[in-house]
């Protein structure tokens, strides 16, 4: 795998979880991005994803919100013009696959709005997401069989193996948004359709945008750091992600009438991403791709 490869893998893992996080606070829209991945249905394309429903799915939440303005118009995450509507400062692992099933309720401390009408939704989330998935190929040009995602690392990025025994969540650390994975750029911006827009930001603890780059050498059977095969930069401190969505239409508007927020998570056909990255047509790499969330208001008459 070459750097510039190592880049696109980077590029593309950042925009998945971005839009997933946006996702999750927003109105449901499927974002154009993951229209031209196949369904992982026996095969897979040379050098090319597929997708597929996760047998399980994982990522941790700390806090949601509502603004009325855009909490990150400065360099620092300010909730001055939000009203937090959960939050629980250990985060809370989620299983949206589980959620598909039936309904739970997040340990954390959970608040109403005060009435009015919320333009901006930002969540706090982990930058670690984790998914398990396996595939069957029949017919490549590979070597058929079910593949299973793995715990295990190969240049930052999850394996997939034919071996059952090594069947275990994947997890992947995004740390960086850059294009081409030469420098830190702390934030992407997405357009999410009817959803709106959104930016989402890699900081620090203290919820600043975090840009200094820090260079990550993966050695490959030691010497010289400087003569090592592979690298990765990563934004220097960064222990968050902050998506922040301007929604359309106004947004959401909380009353009096309003009983209670809903969310609801989903992760059909897409939250499972296999990569055939060496072109043989059997998967190499897996990935959390999108899982959807939809947000909306239970009314009294």
């Amino acid at each position: 795998m070459t750097r510039e490869t190592r880049g696109y893998l980077d590029k593309l893992r950042a925009t998945l979880i971005i839009i997933s996080l946006s996702l999750l606070v927003g109105q449901s829209t499927q974002a154009v991005e993951f229209v031209p991945y196949p369904t992982c249905d026996g095969v897979i394309g040379a050098g090319a994803y597929c997708q597929v429903t996760p047998e399980a799915y994982y990522s941790t939440l700390y806090e949601i919100a509502v603004c009325t303005s855009d909490p990150m118009a400065s360099s620092t995450l300010d909730l001055t013009a939000c009203s937090v509507v959960w939050e629980n400062s250990a985060g809370v692992e989620v299983n949206p696959v589980a959620l598909m099933s039936g309904s739970e309720t997040l340990a954390g401390t959970v608040n109403r709005p005060p009435d009015g009408t919320y333009g901006y939704m930002v969540a706090i989330v982990d930058p670690a997401l984790g998914t398990k998935f396996s595939i069957t190929i029949e017919g490549s040009a590979g070597t058929d069989g079910t593949y299973y995602s793995t715990a295990t690392l190969y240049r930052n990025a999850p394996l997939m193996t034919t071996n059952a025994a090594d069947y275990a969540k994947s997890t992947d650390v995004m740390k960086n948004f850059s294009a081409t994975g030469g420098t830190c750029d702390p934030q992407l911006d997405a357009d999410v359709g009817e959803g709106g827009t959104m930016s989402a930001y890699l900081v620090n603890d203290a919820y600043q945008i975090t840009s200094t780059s820090k260079r990550i050498d993966y050695e490959e059977g030691g010497g010289d750091p400087s003569q090592y095969p592979f690298y990765s930069i990563t934004c220097d401190g960064a222990t968050k992600i902050v998506s922040v969505q301007k929604m359309l239409n106004d947004g959401i508007t909380i009353s009096h009438k309003t009983a209670s927020l809903n969310l609801a998570l989903k992760v059909t056909g897409s939250a499972g991403l296999a990569l055939d990255q060496d072109g043989d047509g059997d998967p190499d790499h897996s990935f959390p791709g999108p899982w959807m969330g939809v947000l909306s208001t239970t009314e009294v008459q």
